[in-house]
Order: C-alpha cells, then sequence, then structure tokens
C-alpha cells in the first residue's frame, strides 16, 4: 500500500490517506515490526529510502537503551559507538551563539538517518528542548527541558511521542 503521507506515533511510522499516483510513500515493516522502512516514490518510480530501522530504530532512543553507548569526538564528527565498539552513528553539530541548534545523525556509510533540532528560549524559542525529526523532516518525538545558568539542558519536563505535524 502507498500513503500520501505519514506521521510518526510511538516510534512507527502511520500511513495517513492511501494513493496511486503522484508523491507517495510505502511503509514496509515484518509482522512483528521489527524491522521498518519507508521508501519515497514519485508515481511508480523509486526515489529513495527515507528511513531504515537497522540502520537506526527510533524505538532505541530511550535512555534504558543507550547505556551501553559512548561518545569519541573526532575530526569526522563525534563517533557513537555501541557497547561491542563498533561504530554505529555519526553526529555533525552546528552551533549558533555556542549552542548546539541542529545535529545530524549519519550511519557509518554517510547516510543521513535523523536530524535533532535544539531549541533554547534564551535564542527566542517557544521551549527548551529537542525535536527529533526523520530524513524527511517529519517530526518523531520531543523533549522539553529545564535548563541551567549556561543554557545546558538539565531536568527533562515532558516527552511526547505521538506529535501532531508541525
Amino acid at each position: 500500500m502507498f500513503a500520501n503521507d505519514y506521521r510518526w506515533k510511538n516510534g512507527l511510522p502511520v500511513p495517513q490517506r492511501a494513493v496511486s499516483e503522484g508523491l507517495k510513500y510505502k511503509l514496509i515493516s515484518d509482522p512483528y515490526n521489527k524491522h521498518i522502512s519507508i521508501e519515497r516514490y514519485l508515481n511508480d518510480r523509486y526515489e529513495s529510502t527515507i528511513y531504515d530501522s537497522k540502520i537506526l530504530d527510533f524505538r532505541k532512543l530511550k535512555p534504558a537503551d543507550q547505556t551501553g553507548w559512548s561518545q569519541e569526538l573526532t575530526n569526522q564528527g563525534v563517533l557513537i559507538r555501541d557497547m561491542d565498539d563498533r561504530v554505529v552513528h555519526i553526529e555533525h553539530h552546528e552551533f549558533e551563539d555556542s549552542l548546539c541548534r541542529t545535529c545530524k545523525i549519519y550511519s557509518p556509510h554517510n547516510w543521513l538517518a535523523s536530524i535533532h533540532r535544539l531549541y533554547y528560549t534564551a535564542l527566542g524559542d517557544p521551549f527548551n528542548g529537542v525535536i527529533l525529526f526523520d530524513p524527511n523532516d517529519k517530526p518523531v518525538m520531543e523533549k522539553k527541558y529545564q535548563v541551567n545558568d549556561q543554557n545546558e539542558f538539565t531536568e527533562l519536563i515532558s516527552e511526547e511521542w505521538n506529535i501532531p505535524k508541525h
């Protein structure tokens, strides 16, 4: 089935209206939702893979699943290693006034897996926190935080995995 659009709910893509022509998305999953991917098509022509849970599974971005991860700052970006010391992601950061505004997450193969946009009331944003977007700029998850005097995120205020369209 092809859908005209999709949104994210609890770390899973949800198709919107079924379509047969034009720009459309194919949401693919095994029967147990272990492996999920989203492909973009124009009419019947494949354009790209938007998301693949084997590259980055949004459902595993909860603190309990990240306890074995480590970070290493290099000239290639920030390497994220799993508990087996395998590089699983590479982060590239963009800053404004010494605050990180964007963090792009790439696979070790240089495939864009997600984008984190960081928000600060000190820079005129409506809240302090982060929104996780898929590579197609669809919001997946939003976290709001308290900040300290250095505008560092401290205590988590809220975490939302069912985000309406932004």
